[in-house]
């Protein structure tokens, strides 16, 4: 996948028109996730931890069982 392996997509956020953004992210990105919605001028309000009780099928060799989505 193109781009599969980028955090930080700052110069994307800083185009985005809305007031409201869902952002999925793997656990081990959420700090730099988190940090260039910041740097982009975006604030974090709260984190929903999705809890998967149910094996989820992706890229990786192991999938988490929980997934961060931060909401602007």
């Amino acid at each position: 996948m193109l781009n599969g392996d980028r955090a930080d997509w700052r110069e994307v956020w800083a185009l985005f028109p809305g007031d409201v953004a869902y952002v999925w992210n793997g656990p081990l990105h959420a700090t730099t996730v988190a940090d260039s919605l910041i740097a982009a001028g975006l604030d974090i309000r709260s984190q929903i931890i999705w809890a998967k009780d149910r094996l989820v099928l992706g890229r990786g060799d192991y999938t988490g069982s929980t997934s961060p989505a931060g909401m602007r």
